[in-house]
């Protein structure tokens, strides 16, 4: 698949969750949009490590209201699972874990309850179609070039602390897409 059409796809996806309200009835977007745009996910650079976890290529697309998603790939190079239990950031009024579900032919988006596993020796991506970090009631609008200041709870390995740069949400993470030789 070209760039062109996975940018396109992962900008598709993105819009539909935005304008789902998190939560609504139907947001638009079919399960085969979503698999497509997870696809193009890579990892990006490290951020942060804790423990044996590492944060790579967190990024905030340009929202188009006073709600954001912040999307990155946590790899957990241990033996022992661990789990994302908590998440805040001073951007938002509240952060949430969320997780695209597939209903019908519709993607619908809903919290994750209990936190989000990461297995030992595997990595778990959040990114437009799956997990992601909902900001809701944005202190302040974003824009590209600004940076997101979150901060992530671990069961085992405790809190760290990363920076999401917000990007042209166009781009979809230009750092965070796979090219067109994959």
């Amino acid at each position: 698949m070209r760039r062109t059409t996975q940018l396109l796809l992962a900008v598709g996806v993105l819009s539909a969750l935005f304008l789902g309200a998190c939560g609504g009835d139907d947001d638009g977007a079919t399960a085969a949009d979503a698999a497509m745009a997870m696809e193009a996910v890579d990892r990006g650079t490290v951020v942060a490590e804790i423990g044996h976890l590492a944060v790579y290529g967190p990024y905030v697309p340009a929202p188009p209201a006073d709600i954001a998603a912040l999307y990155f790939v946590v790899v957990n190079e241990g033996d022992e699972p661990d789990r994302l239990i908590g998440i805040s950031s001073a951007a938002a009024g509240m952060a949430m874990l969320h997780q695209s579900v597939t209903d019908g032919d519709m993607v619908r988006m809903t919290p994750v309850e209990g936190g989000l596993e990461i297995p030992p020796a595997g990595e778990v991506v959040l990114a437009p179609g799956g997990y992601h970090v909902m900001l809701t009631s944005l202190v302040e609008p974003l824009e590209v070039g600004d940076i997101v200041h979150a901060t992530l709870e671990f069961e085992v390995a405790g809190t760290v602390m990363i920076e999401a740069t917000v990007m042209d949400a166009a781009s979809g993470g230009m750092d965070n897409m796979a090219s067109d030789d994959q």
